[in-house]
């Protein structure tokens, strides 16, 4: 059980790595690119005509929604890798 959970810990982290490194490139992109219709119309303003689609960055905000998720399974799986290993240790020190 232990060596199935440090094999699912280090995948997600290097996983999550790579989603971090992914989600800031998406976020720096968003904030240099985005003009979608709904900031147009927040802001009382018709969407102009030249306003091309991609400005509304949708793969980029899909791709820190699918981050977010790898984050948070990664955590999930450390936080029971380390509760799983913590009662592991108990039991083997009630061996001693």
């Amino acid at each position: 059980m232990i060596r199935a959970l440090t094999a699912v810990t280090v995948i997600l982290g290097i996983v999550s790595t790579i989603a971090l490194i992914v989600m800031f490139g998406a976020l720096h992109d968003i904030s240099v690119d985005y003009a979608s219709a709904e900031t147009w119309t927040r802001e009382g303003k018709t969407v102009p005509d030249w306003v091309p689609e991609w400005t509304a960055c949708e793969l980029e905000w899909n791709a820190i929604e699918v981050g977010w998720w790898l984050l948070a399974a990664f955590h999930v799986a450390f936080f029971a890798f380390l509760i799983v290993r913590h009662r592991a240790g108990r039991r083997l020190e009630g061996l001693e």
